[in-house]
């Protein structure tokens, strides 16, 4: 019987420190998002990617720097082309690549989905009476009180950081 109270006891607190984990991932990201915006708002040529690598862990910002570094080719004239590396820069987007700004978001859902992964849903007014929604989920690696982002997925569930490793090498 002791055993048995044992157990439900120790699955009780394992489940509050889930819960507890949970939490702190969903207010890291929604976080993370109300500084891009608030930095956006501030100044409409804010580039929210300084917002991301603050809140990403180190894999994700030399995934980050390795993307936005060769994203771009320059030529002796002053002209230039994207590379396909920028398909990784765009992958590490807060907001879904349709078209729209962060800042045109009319509202942002934030949830937990699937192998502990938080879900930052962004919702648009499409301009004909109706909404599109996009979003990204987000992988964290947490210790008891800081979450940082290590991964960003696409609605098709591939990795951002896989997509710069593959692209921008």
């Amino acid at each position: 019987m002791k055993s048995k109270i044992a157990l439900l006891a120790l699955s009780l607190m394992a489940t509050s420190l889930v819960h507890a984990n949970d939490d702190l991932k969903l207010s890291t990201i929604e976080n993370m998002y109300n500084e891009a915006l608030a930095e956006l708002s501030a100044n409409e040529d804010y580039d929210i990617d300084k917002t991301l690598y603050k809140y990403a862990d180190s894999g994700l910002q030399k995934a980050l720097s390795m993307a936005s570094s060769n994203s771009t080719i320059q030529y002796e004239d002053g002209s230039s082309d994207l590379t396909e590396c920028f398909d990784a820069v765009e992958a590490m987007k807060l907001v879904e690549g349709n078209g729209y700004m962060l800042n045109d978001a009319d509202h942002i859902n934030y949830s937990m989905v699937g192998k502990g992964r938080v879900r930052a849903e962004s919702i648009f007014h499409d301009g004909m009476g109706g909404y599109d929604k996009g979003y990204k989920d987000f992988s964290l690696t947490c210790d008891a009180n800081d979450c940082k982002v290590s991964d960003i997925y696409d609605f098709n569930g591939d990795s951002a950081k896989l997509l710069a490793e593959k692209l921008c090498r």
